[in-house]
């Protein structure tokens, strides 16, 4: 309840039905891990409503989980040495920002101590690069220093140009961020008595993810919550901490466990894709910049939006990225004229992968990106092309964090191959269901600026990013103008808000819904095993 937010929940409501999905599950895990219950996010997909949960919940500790302070030398992984291997000013530019409305309760003195328990108990925050010799390398600092936090006083600047000052000391700050001197930086705005203060906080993208900042804002409110009312702070305890998850994948990618996978990627990669028209056949991506990028922003209404993630999900026994993946294909399938979209997908959800490890509460990069080759040519019913999308989803390997392991290997064929053009990702939440209390920490207006823009200029020709907001689901589409026009985009834009109402709405009726092969991951059936199962069923009723 305190996760999803709403009426009470009984022990057999779903949690997929009552709108959690993949981020939010990382929140139910860490909720029971602080009164001593071991479930993981799989345990959640696979027994989403609280009955069932129960059987699977484990009374033990949590394993491989340092939870002293954790320094020293920390190899690169796989993900981060795909992004070191670009040039500097590049790297610089991989960041996030969030700016935080504070309590008027909460000053620079006790946000100061605030953001030093977090560091302390928050290893992956502590991390500096260096670069010798065109080699990056990173460690773990001590955690006897407080992090630096500046300060700027708004007291004398009328409350309607808050947001202005700020947004002009964070463009700054942008512009001087380097990777060398603190990944993290924080920014205190003091606006005077009787006020609510606000808070900056610059974090690049090699020592966080999505998720990692959700766990940092909660953290943050728990710290600050019981610093205000005069308690010992106490933090949920920690898990596997991200220098072990990184040398573990220093060990895994010599295993024969991840060469299994080879012949999969190597399928994906080499199969024939539909390229992506442009607009300008004069684009040169050596002159392009982050400046040149646009984007064209649609959203769901509340309505449409708690339909999708409360009712639409079920037909299918699917996932919000589910439906929107499906939405996006069909889309740039009609827009290609060909089929077989090749896309990366970003995916930031702490499944546990590894049975001896726990990254639920572990803040470091450890979203995995990977290419997908999806189609729905030629499907006309909407419910099969949910399904196919689904299967294709279902059937990557390891949630695809094997993918980049196999490119850093050294004579990798992986390496050369060719990338893909658009970057898709879901982010989950954000904002806190329900009523907010007047004394929590909340994200402001202007909230997260992610680095879809620095993607779109570098890394692909166009990058939709989606999240849901305050109970809304908005698209984000990043362009270049250096290659598309923005009419295009916003075709494109319209197109796919208008193929998810059609995915909603048929998803609602009476008579949609089905099952496929992934939802008996036990079973070992194959299709006509299924069918066969299917038509029992189905004669016997």
């Amino acid at each position: 309840e305190q996760v999803l937010g709403g009426a009470p929940i009984g022990v057999h409501d779903n949690f997929f039905q009552l709108g959690g999905d993949s981020i939010l599950s990382i929140q139910i895990v860490t909720h029971a891990s602080t009164v001593g219950l071991r479930i993981t996010p799989r345990n959640i997909f696979q027994s989403p409503t609280i009955a069932q949960l129960a059987l699977v919940a484990e009374h033990i500790p949590i394993v491989r989980a340092e939870q002293g302070i954790v320094v020293g030398p920390v190899p690169l992984t796989p993900m981060q040495l795909a992004s070191v291997n670009g040039n500097k000013l590049e790297l610089n530019t991989y960041k996030t920002l969030a700016v935080l409305t504070l309590p008027q309760t909460v000053d620079q003195s006790l946000i100061t101590s605030a953001l030093t328990t977090l560091l302390k108990h928050h290893d992956a925050l502590r991390l500096r690069f260096f670069c010798t010799d065109n080699q990056w390398r990173q460690e773990i600092a001590d955690a006897n220093r407080k992090l630096p936090l500046q300060v700027v006083d708004l007291s004398t600047v009328p409350k309607e140009a808050y947001f202005t000052h700020i947004e002009d000391v964070a463009a700054k700050q942008l512009q001087q961020f380097r990777i060398e001197h603190d990944p993290l930086l924080s920014i205190y705005f003091d606006c005077g008595k009787n006020q609510s203060s606000y808070l900056l906080l610059i974090v690049h993208d090699l020592i966080a993810d999505v998720v990692s900042w959700r766990i940092l804002l909660e953290d943050l409110q728990i710290v600050v919550s019981q610093l205000c009312a005069q308690q010992n702070v106490q933090l949920p305890p920690k898990t596997t901490s991200f220098k072990f998850w990184a040398e573990y994948l220093e060990e895994y990618i010599q295993s024969p466990a991840l060469h299994t996978e080879i012949d999969y990627w190597r399928s994906i990669t080499q199969m024939k894709y539909a390229q992506l028209p442009i607009d300008k056949k004069a684009h040169s991506k050596s002159s392009t910049k982050a400046t040149s990028v646009q984007k064209v922003i649609t959203s769901l209404t509340v309505e449409d939006t708690q339909t999708l993630i409360n009712d639409a999900i079920q037909a299918y026994n699917t996932h919000v990225d589910d439906l929107l993946l499906v939405a996006l294909v069909s889309v740039l399938e009609d827009w290609c004229g060909e089929q077989n979209i090749f896309i990366d997908l970003e995916d930031a959800a702490r499944d546990s992968i590894f049975d001896d490890i726990d990254v639920a509460r572990t803040i470091g990069p450890l979203a995995s990106v990977f290419p997908m080759m999806l189609s729905v040519d030629g499907i006309q019913h909407p419910g099969e092309r949910i399904k196919t999308v689904k299967e294709c989803i279902r059937k990557v390997p390891m949630k695809g964090i094997g993918y980049e392991m196999l490119r850093q290997l050294p004579d990798s064929t992986f390496e050369q191959c060719l990338r893909p053009s658009i970057l898709f990702t879901y982010r989950g939440h954000f904002g806190s269901p329900g009523n907010e209390d007047p004394d929590d920490i909340v994200l402001a207006d202007m909230a997260i600026n992610d680095v879809a823009d620095v993607r779109a200029s570098q890394d692909y020709r166009l990058v939709v990013s989606t999240h849901v907001l305050d109970d809304q689901l908005t698209i984000e589409w990043s362009f270049n103008t250096e290659i598309y026009h923005q009419t295009t985009i916003e075709h494109l834009t319209s197109q796919m808000l208008s193929e998810l109402h059609t995915l909603i709405t048929h998803c609602i009726e009476p008579d949609a819904g089905g099952v496929t092969l992934s939802d008996f991951p036990m079973a070992q059936l194959d299709e006509d095993d299924l069918d066969n199962v299917l038509d029992i069923v189905e004669f016997e009723e």
